[in-house]
């Protein structure tokens, strides 16, 4: 196994050698409130790299977040790689053939173990990956590893034992043993943590009820500090833990799973799910509420309101359901077919989700239009609005519908009309009535 600090050492090199990439001092303009990705953007706009050397600098930031120069060090870390990684393997240009560093498991100095029952804490108390030594307890265990330690087996809990998810793929028993691998690193706080597969373990996982061919093991990689920041750190440990987990079980049932949406809505249910005091997924809903007839994958966090709708007025076995028919079916195909099992119908499903999305009410008001923690969601975007006779477009800068989204139009009529809508469009349409009676700001 390649030791960790020559690997990044030899990451830097290549990514200079291979995409001609020589750190430039920042603009004067430079923002400081953004992150990687955000500064990353900004820096090729403002002519300080060159577009084609943005998935070196992607993996950079991945596997050797230190090497980053200045102007590329944010100050608000994105919550998980995850995404970012699948990305870069399914990347068919040269520079992102080097995202398979990350695949390859860390290495610490004098490395530390700390083993609950189905996970392994990987650590050091030496060099730039050094957990801080607070031990309040005096059992020779860092703090923030038993915190860790505990949130891994509640989230273990709470989706095996009361869900009912598979458990993960078996890793062969890489990392010493059976266990699901936790590394702690220095993020450089430009990520909380990621998830990334072993690519030489994908088989069929005896633990579903399906044989597949592409279920791999994976371990977690996680910042190994996350305090100082505007949330709480224990917080973004529990929610950080649970959606890199939920990414753990879903390569074990299928790695080639297609749709971002699909992953990640998931892992933020499981956010929820695990921790639902916690809330933190209220700040990925905007763009969904800003542009709801966007392709899924456009907000695949926000999506997460899609399972927790279904888990809300359905059941919980339907969400993990859909992820076991992922093993054969991709994106919104797999929920159809969880669906079918259950004798149930993708359009009206979606049309009384789309409803709940412009009623944003706290259950049980209006019920299955309404959402545990609705009062608290922004409000949809209207895309245009009819006033009597005179029609008013909002039009959102885009002009589009895409598949499985939705346009919200506003009628204030006087008195009973006839509407009739026209479309050149070839498909189906779907068009959900729902009246707001004034002085009642329900359905």
């Amino acid at each position: 196994m390649i030791n960790l600090h020559s690997r990044l050492l030899l990451l830097g090199l290549i990514l200079i050698l291979a995409v001609g990439i020589v750190p430039a001092p920042p603009a004067a303009a430079m923002p400081r409130d953004r992150t990687f990705s955000q500064l990353l953007t900004t820096a090729v706009q403002q002519g300080l790299l060159p577009p084609e050397s943005v998935s070196a600098w992607q993996v950079r930031s991945i596997v050797a977040p230190e090497t980053l120069p200045e102007f590329l060090r944010p100050a608000i870390p994105e919550p998980s790689a995850s995404l970012l990684l699948r990305h870069l393997h399914r990347s068919t240009r040269p520079d992102a053939s080097l995202s398979r560093l990350a695949a390859q498991r860390p290495s610490l100095p004098a490395e530390e173990i700390y083993d609950t029952d189905h996970f392994r804490v990987h650590y050091t108390l030496v060099g730039r990956d050094a957990v801080g030594t607070a031990d309040r307890n005096g059992n020779h265990i860092p703090d923030y590893v038993e915190f860790l330690a505990t949130t891994a087996e509640k989230t273990w809990a709470t989706l095996h034992r009361q869900l009912q998810w598979p458990r993960p793929q078996h890793d062969e028993p890489r990392g010493g043993d059976d266990r699901t691998d936790v590394y702690l690193l220095n993020l450089q706080r430009v990520y909380l943590g990621y998830t990334e597969f072993d690519e030489s373990s994908c088989r069929d996982n005896s633990a579903t009820p399906a044989i597949e061919t592409a279920a791999c093991s994976a371990f977690m990689v996680l910042s190994n500090d996350m305090s100082g920041l505007a949330v709480p750190p224990t917080a973004l440990v529990r929610v950080t833990f649970a959606h890199e987990y939920m990414h753990v079980l879903q390569f074990g049932i299928d790695s080639n799973e297609t749709a971002d949406w699909l992953w990640e809505a998931w892992a933020v249910w499981s956010e929820d799910r695990v921790f639902d005091e916690i809330n933190l997924y209220l700040d990925l809903l905007p763009p969904l509420f800003l542009n709801p007839d966007a392709p899924l994958d456009e907000h695949p966090y926000a999506m997460a309101l899609l399972p927790m709708w279904l888990d809300q007025h359905l059941s919980p076995e339907l969400v993990r359901d859909v992820w076991l028919r992922a093993a054969t079916k991709d994106g919104m195909d797999a929920v159809v077919s969880a669906l079918q099992t259950r004798r149930l119908r993708l359009r009206p499903l979606l049309q009384q989700f789309s409803v709940a999305l412009t009623n944003a009410a706290a259950c049980p008001v209006a019920a299955p239009y309404c959402w545990r923690d609705g009062d608290q969601f922004p409000r949809v975007s209207i895309e245009g609005r009819m006033q009597n006779a005179d029609w008013f477009s909002q039009k959102q800068g885009n002009g589009r519908l895409a598949p499985y989204a939705q346009d919200f139009l506003m009628l204030e009529l006087p008195a009973p009309g006839r509407l009739e809508l026209r479309s050149p469009a070839i498909g189906h349409l779907a068009l959900q009535v729902v009246a707001f009676y004034p002085g009642n700001d329900q359905p």
